[in-house]
C-alpha cells in the first residue's frame, strides 16, 4: 500500500524581538526574516488550506499575523501548547537570564537551556520534560484528528526555541548546547504519513530530511 499523507505542518519560531510585549513585538529584522520564510512555506503548503496557530506570547501572535499577510491562512488562533517555557519565579528567572546575557555569546541562554540544571529547576521554570510533553500532545492530537480522515490541511504553528527544539533534537541527534538552536523565523517542515498502516513523520530541518515512526501510544514522547 502506498504511503498516505495525513496532513502537513510547519513549526516556525517567532521573528526577532526586543521582548517588549507591545504588539507586534517583532523588529524590522524579524519582519524581514518572516517575509523570507514565507516563500518556502508557500511552496510547501501549495494546494493546502492553511490553519495558523500561535503561542499566546505577543511576539508569536505578532509574527503569526505578519507572516499570514503573505500566507493568507483561512483559520487563525492561539494554542497554549505552543507557549514559551513558563516562569514560576520570574525574578529568579530574570537573574539567571542576566547572568547569561553578560557573556559574549548571543546564544548563551538558548544553549544553556538544554544542559544547565537551573533551567530544569521546577521551582523556577516549567521543566524540559513538561515542555516536551505538551508540544508532543499537540502533535499527537493532530495525528488523531487526521489518522482516519486525511484532510489536505497545512498547519503553520508559531512557537519558541525552547519548545520547537524538542521536535528535532532526537531525529537529527542535535546537541543544542553546542549546535545553534532553532533561529528566529526558522521553519521545521513536517509531513504526517500513514506508512504500512502505521503513522510516521517526515521531518525536514536545515535541508536534512528523515522519516521516523510515530508512537501514538506514547503521546508525551512518541519518538
Amino acid at each position: 500500500m502506498p504511503d498516505q499523507e495525513l496532513f502537513r505542518a510547519v513549526f516556525l519560531r517567532h521573528g526577532h524581538t526586543e521582548y517588549t510585549d507591545i504588539p507586534p513585538d517583532i523588529t524590522f529584522q524579524g519582519k524581514a526574516a518572516l517575509y523570507r520564510s514565507s516563500y518556502p512555506i508557500q511552496n510547501f503548503s501549495a494546494g493546502y488550506p492553511i490553519h495558523l496557530y500561535t503561542s499566546p506570547k505577543v511576539r508569536a501572535v505578532g509574527s503569526g499575523q505578519y507572516i499570514n499577510t503573505f500566507l493568507m491562512g483561512t483559520k487563525l488562533g492561539e494554542e497554549p501548547a505552543l507557549a514559551a517555557v513558563q516562569q514560576y519565579q520570574p525574578e529568579r528567572a530574570q537573574r539567571i537570564f542576566a547572568g547569561y546575557r553578560s557573556l559574549t555569546d548571543p546564544l548563551a541562554i538558548e544553549k544553556a537551556y538544554w544542559k544547565a540544571a537551573e533551567f530544569d529547576d521546577p521551582e523556577i521554570f516549567e521543566t524540559r520534560a513538561h515542555v516536551r510533553a505538551r508540544i508532543f500532545q499537540l502533535l499527537t492530537a493532530l495525528m488523531n484528528r487526521h489518522i482516519n480522515s486525511a484532510q489536505p490541511i497545512c498547519y503553520v504553528l508559531v512557537s519558541h526555541v525552547e519548545t520547537l527544539c524538542h521536535l528535532i533534537d532526537r531525529p537529527f541527534s542535535c546537541d543544542f548546547s553546542v549546535t545553534d538552536p532553532v533561529k528566529c523565523a526558522e521553519p521545521i517542515y513536517i509531513v504526517a504519513l500513514r506508512q504500512r498502516e502505521s503513522p510516521h513523520l517526515m521531518i525536514n530541518f536545515r535541508g536534512e530530511r528523515t522519516t521516523i515512526p510515530y508512537n501514538m501510544q506514547n503521546p508525551h514522547n512518541p519518538y
